[in-house]
């Protein structure tokens, strides 16, 4: 079932809220990485205080034009980004 733009509207505010005030940020591909790898990844992060968190391109590219922040090239990416964000330390 298709999402409502209500629907797409906050699944784009929480991802604006998840960028803005971020000291650091990586984007990354993840298709080669298993389940197991990924939960050991954010596991990893979690612990530096790090959020690990999955985007489609265009609703990513969104947020970043909203919050005037570079946008990253999607072309470099196939399907889905992880964005990994730290607002504590760089």
């Amino acid at each position: 079932m298709p999402k409502t733009r209500a629907q797409k509207e906050a699944t784009l505010k929480q991802v604006a809220d998840a960028l803005t005030g971020a000291k650091g940020l990586a984007f990354s591909g993840f298709q080669k990485l298993t389940v197991k790898e990924v939960t050991e990844l954010r596991s990893l992060l979690r612990k530096e205080g790090v959020k690990l968190f999955v985007a489609k391109r265009t609703l990513l590219t969104k947020a970043c034009e909203q919050l005037k922040l570079p946008v990253p090239d999607a072309a470099l990416f196939v399907g889905g980004l992880q964005v990994a964000i730290s607002v504590e330390d760089e």
